[in-house]
């Protein structure tokens, strides 16, 4: 178990910080809510004020199983997420949770138009995330891509992950550090 810490701006433009629970955070007007465990700020989902609904931020972020949990129970007891974004958060948990993927992981060659460094890249079809950085040296390189695909092909993440400049780690690299950590 990790200590979870949220991040909250509110509709009145107040920001509110290192928050335990889902649960707390809703105890103000939310407009952002941002994950921040890991030590850098992960917008976790937002208000639209069209729909009147949170939207889950799916493709971009990286979460702990714990946020995810807490906020899919705040959701089933609330109904605060637009439509299937809470199928998104149950997935995104399974996928954390050793659901096979396709997932490509590796170092983008900025000067090749995006092109993986295949030195370093792995690309499996039905692996967990857990498998696929076992053994993967991620902290000598400077950013590290992530694309996981569902193999059903409804779910989608792309994310790249920084190193903080001189430095041996990152909070993005904590995040994979703590992926490996996760028991299933």
């Amino acid at each position: 178990m990790i200590n979870i810490k949220f991040t909250i701006l509110t509709k009145e433009n107040n920001c509110i910080e290192n928050i335990s629970s889902i649960e707390e955070c809703f105890k103000y007007n939310v407009l952002e809510l941002y994950e921040v465990t890991f030590g850098k700020k992960q917008l976790l989902i937002v208000f639209n004020n069209d729909i009147k609904k949170y939207i889950f931020n799916f493709a971009n972020g990286y979460f702990s199983i714990e946020a995810l949990q807490q906020l899919q129970k705040y959701n089933n007891n609330n109904d605060v997420l637009y439509k299937y974004h809470s199928e998104l958060i149950a997935r995104e948990i399974s996928i954390l949770s050793g659901e096979k993927c396709s997932i490509f992981i590796g170092q983008l060659n900025k000067n090749k138009r995006n092109k993986f460094v295949r030195s370093n890249a792995r690309k499996k079809d039905e692996t967990t995330l857990k498998d696929i950085l076992k053994d993967y040296e991620y902290h000598f390189l400077k950013e590290v891509s992530l694309e996981i695909f569902s193999l059903d092909g409804v779910y989608l993440k792309a994310i790249t992950l920084r190193k903080e400049k001189d430095r041996y780690t990152s909070p993005d690299f904590k995040w994979l550090d703590y992926v490996q950590q996760i028991e299933y």
